[in-house]
């Protein structure tokens, strides 16, 4: 049986209904936006602590639960899946950005890839290391005409943070088997 990802990017800001200067956490883009309904295992160990079955990682954002002042949308997201969501956790853009992306991998780790599930159920390494196209494709980028070595530099990082600042958007997630 395999393990999904699922989940959404809040960001916290004032929205009508709250008083002058009050803000609450709002659902932003959901992960499927993303591309990132892969099954990266690698990153799902590293990242969330799930699937480290091996401890081969030191994660970083394991098992924080459900923010209590998550937004009703995220909640109502998470509550569809009922018993079957575990792993439920959340770090904000600061630790996200604070991540040492070229600390080695602890002795015997793999690298993340993309895998694709064939007919049969079977699944089949596609990439060994790939920036989601999917992801592009929502951000707006026509992926047939455009280098994807430039796509970053189309879309840079920190974008919400750098409009709503960087403790004011999280990353929440759960996962189902």
């Amino acid at each position: 049986m395999g393990t999904d990802i699922h989940g959404l990017i809040e960001c916290r800001a004032w929205a009508p209904g709250l008083d002058a200067g009050e803000t609450s956490w709002h659902a932003a883009i959901d992960l499927t936006m993303l591309g990132m309904v892969t099954r990266d295992y690698e990153a799902f160990a590293c990242l969330f602590g799930v699937r480290n079955y091996s401890g081969l990682w030191r994660p970083v954002v394991a098992d924080r639960g459900l923010p209590p002042d998550a937004s009703t949308t995220t909640r109502a997201e998470l509550s569809s899946w009922g018993a079957a969501a575990f792993g439920t956790t959340w770090p904000t853009w600061t630790e996200i950005s604070a991540i040492d992306w070229n600390e080695p991998a602890t002795p015997g780790a793999t690298r993340i890839a993309r895998y694709h599930r064939a007919p049969d159920g079977t699944l089949h390494l596609t990439d060994p290391a790939v920036w989601p196209r999917a992801f592009a494709r929502a951000s707006g980028i026509n992926t047939l005409t455009t280098d994807p070595s430039s796509i970053p530099d189309l879309c840079p990082e920190g974008t919400l943070a750098e409009v709503h600042g960087t403790e004011n958007v999280r990353l929440v997630v759960w996962f189902d088997e």
